[in-house]
């Protein structure tokens, strides 16, 4: 557990303060436009493959899990490019970043025609079966998006060895990189959902999107010709400045691993319930996912906010307290859900605030304290996260939606969580006092959800309990206006 002082002195280590003022102002405008482009392609995709494979959970799921296995190959694969390929060739990493940006954008239009062979093979085969028509289209949905999404995932460790290259002292370059990105994500969910597609159509808003990832790279080129390649500082500065975090229960690797996972694994199951619970206050799930993705990315953006400010300011929250308040936060959703709060839209959306707030403080925190600002190990940190968020939505939608139900699902992902803090109880991180203060009200809220709250009439009707029913016209036909943009 990191306590104020130590976290001042990586403060002072690791401030990014050295950085020009001009080019912390350019890489978070680069980082906004690349979340915001990440995450259009995200709702678009989601739309297009209702629109084509169906309006069913498992598609949702699909494109997810997808999206976070590219994120998280892309994550490795970027912190080993960055580390070999860049001393190699003798080039900035800004040109190789630039390079995975302008291959998003070609790839933007590669997409829609691999969807619309999907739908063209599934119809053509006449597959109909609820596996088989499940199995195929998750196949086609892999091959189209997979490739965008590991160059979306490599911008992150890129951009990374860029900021080691003109700041060798940064140690926080993750967390800074993190918040523009989210910010330009939240503001592209929203835009998207409820502007640009709209206006604009499948197509349009995939040029806009494009042209972005465009600009994008060629800036990246630019700042790369004004930094050039330069050697790697001594080895004795390397050894101080990314030195490992000292052998210990919770400050070796295992635990912030074991918590990355298991966070990023309930945060996105989470989500897939969210949606599907959500959909009865708000009407479709098509915008019930737009909205849940807004409010989980805004939530997150503040606690990520919050977590720089902590850190400039030299005092920390400790992880253990942290995953004591989402004991708290985990069980609200299933609470606020309840029908007799006459299914508030607001009071809905808000109920998942708390807990997408604090997980927007710890994630970029332990990567932060993992990688020491060390591109390959915010990689390897970030994939393992995104791991648990590949597996969250499958479970969610294979598993627990169709055996047990929405709020059983949401009661049993908690669980980990509680595992969590229970274990850092167990070995004396947490005073009694502290205990006391997180046990007493995740109990309260744990036995109302059990015995008090009520099922939404929803859930009651459709649990999902019976056998998957065959799928004979998976398309949902776009508007007129879509089809004539497309």
């Amino acid at each position: 557990m990191i306590d104020s002082t130590i976290a001042a002195e990586r403060s002072d280590t690791g401030s990014s303060a050295e950085i020009d003022s001009r080019i912390r102002i350019v890489l978070a405008l680069l980082f906004f436009f690349s979340g915001f482009c990440s995450l259009l392609y995200q709702v678009v995709w989601v739309r297009m493959a209702f629109a084509r494979f169906g309006v069913i959970t498992p598609v949702l799921s699909v494109v997810l899990s997808v999206f976070m296995l590219g994120l998280g190959i892309g994550s490795i694969l970027g912190g080993k490019v960055a580390q070999r390929w860049s001393h190699r060739l003798k080039i900035s990493s800004a040109y190789l970043y630039g390079a995975a940006e302008l291959v998003i954008g070609i790839g933007a239009f590669v997409v829609p025609l691999l969807f619309r062979a999907g739908e063209h093979y599934l119809l053509m085969t006449g597959e109909a079966s609820s596996t088989g028509y499940m199995v195929l289209s998750a196949i086609f949905i892999v091959v189209a998006i997979l490739p965008c999404c590991v160059m979306m995932g490599a911008t992150f460790p890129l951009m990374m060895a860029f900021v080691r290259q003109i700041d060798p002292a940064n140690r926080n370059s993750f967390s800074f990189l993190y918040l523009a990105n989210v910010v330009g994500a939240m503001v592209g969910t929203a835009v998207t959902a409820l502007v640009l597609v709209e206006l604009f159509g499948f197509y349009g808003t995939y040029v806009i999107a494009a042209n972005c990832n465009f600009l994008i790279a060629a800036a990246s080129f630019v700042l790369a010709r004004f930094y050039p390649f330069t050697r790697d500082q001594p080895t004795e500065l390397q050894e101080r400045v990314y030195a490992p975090a000292q052998a210990g229960s919770l400050e070796s690797k295992r635990w912030p691993e074991l918590v990355l996972f298991t966070t990023g694994f309930t945060a996105l199951a989470m989500e897939v319930i969210w949606t599907r619970a959500f959909t009865l206050v708000l009407q479709t799930s098509i915008y019930s996912f737009a909205a849940i993705l807004t409010i989980y990315l805004l939530s997150t953006w503040i606690g990520s906010y919050i977590y720089r400010g902590c850190l400039l300011s030299g005092w920390l929250v400790s992880t253990e307290r942290v995953l004591g308040v989402l004991c708290i936060f985990s069980l609200i959703p299933i609470v606020l859900n309840d029908p007799r709060f006459n299914h508030n839209v607001i009071l809905t959306l808000e109920s998942i605030v708390p807990f997408c707030l604090a997980l927007g403080y710890l994630t970029p925190r332990l990567i932060d304290e993992y990688s020491q600002g060390c591109p390959a190990g915010a990689g390897r940190a970030y994939s393992v996260n995104i791991a648990g968020g590949i597996l969250g939505p499958l479970v969610a939608a294979y598993i627990l939606l169709p055996t047990i139900g929405m709020r059983a699902g949401l009661l049993v992902l908690c669980a980990p969580i509680f595992l969590l803090f229970s274990w850092a109880t167990s070995h004396a991180l947490v005073s009694s006092g502290r205990r006391i203060e997180i046990v007493a009200p995740s109990i309260a809220l744990l036995l109302f959800s059990i015995f008090v709250s009520r099922v939404t009439r929803m859930e009651s009707c459709t649990t999902d309990r019976r056998k998957p029913i065959a799928i004979t016209s998976p398309r949902l036909r776009p508007t007129a206006w879509e089809c004539r943009r497309t």
